[in-house]
């Protein structure tokens, strides 16, 4: 294996993590959301729709987690998506928290940059 092909797994890889930690974030914030649902009277229905909406991306998310930790690249396509959404999404968040919408930020651009890197070289292994 030359030193290309190496690094592209560890971006890979790395993407991979950012991946599965955000589907485990929105998990938990799906899980929190519907037992929101049960405590409430008035706002129940938005917090079950909230609650679907985060846990179905979270299950996608780590669906496409676990096939980057395997090497495929098919992924790549929807994660960076994914990515580019969050980062607007941080965007938002900073007129509410300025420490979370960086945070969501932060893990949306290096996300997008390690598969960005690991598609480059991926191309660059393939000359």
């Amino acid at each position: 294996m030359d030193l290309t092909s190496e690094r592209g797994g560890l971006l890979r890889a790395a993407a991979a993590v950012i991946v599965l930690a955000e589907a485990l974030a929105l998990a938990v914030a799906g899980g929190v959301f519907m037992v929101r649902a049960m405590g409430e009277s008035g706002a129940a229905d938005l917090s079950v729709a909230i609650g679907v909406m985060a846990l179905a991306m979270g299950a996608i998310l780590a669906w496409a987690g676990t096939a980057l930790v395997r090497g495929r690249t098919w992924p790549r396509g929807l994660v960076i998506t994914w990515q580019l959404l969050q980062i607007a999404a941080g965007w938002a968040l900073l007129e509410w928290s300025v420490a979370g919408g960086i945070a969501v930020m932060a893990a949306g651009a290096a996300g997008a940059a390690a598969l960005f890197a690991d598609a480059r070289a991926g191309l660059a292994s393939q000359d």
